[in-house]
């Protein structure tokens, strides 16, 4: 992995995935019952202002199904074990409750140059083979990812210079980003991330994903002071 600046933009990095535990990292077992085990969530009610509501991280997820959200959760963990490349259908940011000594963090070596704040909630995606998650990026916030046990991903990755930004502001309404405009975006990185390691991308980072094996992947989003705005 390749460290540094692009023209003002801090570019990935790769950080042992022991160091971004609090404790200890959790087993594709343990994630995969968070997928389905109810938990009682707060929500905004129009009724009460106290109400909550018994859902598993199954039912918090997004199910997309070419790249619409129009896919079947159920159609998802099918295809873990079958996978469809001509149709794959996965979830996205699945709100996750662990138990408190299963912390996901910013990597120690992270701290020394970043200053996080405001986590949000931990959250994962279940993907099958073939899923591919087209160019997108975080305007505001440090991503940290990791795949869980078996799961291996491509992640291509490119800097938010004014260029590549132009790009991508210019095809926003646009499906199969990459198709269309991947050959226009400069400076880009490429690399397979496996259970091994997290992987860092700073703010404004435009990426895209495809799941090489498939499996559990997880991770945070934070808030730096050093985060352009």
């Amino acid at each position: 992995m390749i460290c540094g600046k692009v023209q003002g933009t801090s570019l990935p990095e790769v950080f042992p995935s022991l160091d971004c535990w609090s404790s200890r990292e959790p087993s594709e077992e343990e994630l995969f019952m968070a997928f389905l085990e109810p938990t009682t969530y707060r929500q905004c009610c129009p009724f009460s202002s106290n109400a909550s509501m018994l859902i598993s991280g199954l039912g918090s997820a997004e199910a997309f199904e070419n790249g619409e959200r129009t896919g079947c959760p159920a159609a998802a963990i099918w295809q873990l074990q079958h996978p469809n490349s001509q149709n794959p259908t996965y979830l996205m940011n699945a709100t996750l409750k662990l138990s408190n000594n299963l912390k996901m963090c910013a990597p120690k070596g992270l701290l020394q140059k970043r200053t996080p704040y405001r986590y949000p909630t931990f959250a994962a995606n279940l993907t099958p083979r073939y899923t591919v998650v087209d160019l997108h990026l975080d305007q505001s916030r440090d991503g940290l990812i990791q795949c869980v046990g078996k799961s291996k991903k491509v992640i291509l990755m490119w800097p938010a210079t004014t260029y590549n930004m132009e790009i991508m502001l210019d095809n926003s309404d646009h499906r199969m980003k990459f198709n269309r405009v991947g050959h226009l975006l400069q400076g880009g990185i490429i690399t397979i991330v496996g259970s091994s390691v997290g992987l860092v991308m700073y703010t404004g980072t435009i990426h895209m994903t495809i799941t090489l094996e498939a499996g559990i992947l997880v991770g945070i989003n934070w808030v730096a002071s050093e985060c352009p705005r």
